[in-house]
C-alpha cells in the first residue's frame, strides 16, 4: 500500500432500514471489504481516508464517503 493509504481512520455505518444490505469497498487498490449489515445493526471499521462505502439492497445501491 502506499503512503498515501497509509493512515487510517475509523469509520461507522448503521442499516436504518428493514432490509439486509451489503456493505462494500471496493475503489482502493489491494483492499477490499464486503459485509452483510443486518437491520439495525451498526457496521464499525477502520479505512483510508479516500474509501467509498456501496450499500447494496434488494431495491438500491447507495454510495457514501467516510
Amino acid at each position: 500500500m502506499t503512503r498515501r493509504y497509509q493512515q487510517r481512520i475509523l469509520c461507522q455505518y448503521k442499516n436504518a432500514t428493514s432490509s439486509i444490505q451489503i456493505a462494500r469497498i471496493t475503489n482502493i487498490p489491494h483492499w477490499y471489504l464486503e459485509r452483510v449489515v443486518f437491520l439495525g445493526q451498526h457496521l464499525l471499521f477502520e479505512a483510508v481516508k479516500d474509501v467509498q462505502l456501496k450499500i447494496h439492497s434488494a431495491k438500491t445501491v447507495k454510495r457514501y464517503s467516510c
